[in-house]
């Protein structure tokens, strides 16, 4: 049919996960997003553990029940180098029945000289696309490996954790013809409910 109600009919199945995710993209929007803490990330010379969590990408919730670890090359004196942690997402249509996969990958860089102050690597080419378009694969960029000589960190590169419309912004008006803007946000790691101030905003 050429119209139909997705949510709310009974008695057959009718709500697809593309329909969910195009759900979740109209809720919080296109991209990528914590829906939970950021997880914690556990660098050694040549692997990182990454903790649990819950990520949305292009409205498609992924969940991370345990601890996983990633492999990398390890650093080597008088270079510097820059890998990408990646969350990659494929189809595996090798049979009828095709299915979505998510795995992790490093993405590895190009080493270049390295002076013991400038680090003048560069991150490698991450292809990213859009879930919406139903690409065969693609990669989310979760964590930059930069390793200076034998030194190693990592680094988060996801944005902040999504947080629920009423708990960003809240608007009403009162009797005094005055609009209150409500904000509520997550502040030097203080709890939601912890933190709330008010800004009062003149109605013209």
């Amino acid at each position: 049919m050429a119209i139909s109600l997705v949510t709310g009919h009974y008695g057959y199945s009718h709500i697809t996960s593309q329909q969910a995710a195009q759900r979740n993209i109209g809720a919080s929007s296109y991209g990528v997003r914590w829906a939970s803490a950021a997880p914690s990330m556990t660098v050694k010379s040549t692997s990182v553990t990454i903790g649990d969590f819950l990520l949305v990408v292009d409205g498609r919730y992924v969940k991370n029940d345990d601890d996983m670890t990633v492999s990398f090359t390890g650093g080597s004196a008088g270079y510097s180098r820059h890998d990408i942690i990646a969350l990659r997402y494929y189809v595996d249509d090798t049979d009828d029945d095709a299915t979505e996969n998510v795995e992790f990958r490093v993405i590895p860089g190009t080493a270049v000289g390295y002076d013991g102050i400038t680090d003048d690597a560069v991150d490698p080419t991450v292809s990213r696309v859009d879930l919406s378009l139903l690409p065969k694969s693609s990669d989310v960029a979760i964590a930059r490996i930069k390793l200076l000589g034998t030194s190693v960190s990592v680094e988060s590169l996801i944005g902040e954790s999504i947080v629920s419309v009423a708990d960003i912004v809240d608007y009403m008006t009162v009797p005094n013809g005055r609009q209150v803007r409500t904000y509520r946000g997550d502040i030097s790691g203080a709890a939601l409910d912890d933190v709330r101030f008010d800004e009062a905003l003149k109605v013209n």
